[in-house]
């Protein structure tokens, strides 16, 4: 019998991401979940990242395209980014408050 043998559970999973510059990568998970091996390199195309997991480990299962984008990775971003545009707000009416309260002192100061 010849052919692909058929992926169970068991062989454990490939994921594959793309990184924040724009290059791929690709991890091999354990059945429990318990060991992650990650590709050595990185890969330009996704189909090169697909071909070097599926040589690695031929018998776990590779995601279709449209289930690479990893859903906690992004909202991990936009989290971050609203940490930072929060803190940012925060800082400037930290500063906006001292810069008035300065100009208010100063010309309560020259009113007398």
């Amino acid at each position: 019998m010849t052919g692909p043998r058929p992926r169970s559970a068991r062989e454990g999973a490939v994921e594959l991401w793309r990184q924040d510059d724009g290059a791929w990568r690709w991890r091999w998970v354990s059945p429990d979940g318990r060991t992650t091996l990650v590709s050595h390199r990185a890969y330009d195309e996704r189909a090169e990242a697909v071909e070097s997991a599926q040589e690695a480990y031929p018998d776990a299962a590779v995601p279709p395209a449209e289930e690479t984008a990893t859903p906690r990775r992004r909202r991990v971003r936009r989290l971050a980014g609203a940490v930072v545009v929060l803190a940012g707000v925060m800082v400037g009416a930290v500063v906006l408050g001292r810069t008035r309260r300065t100009r208010a002192t100063s010309h309560a100061g020259r009113s007398r």
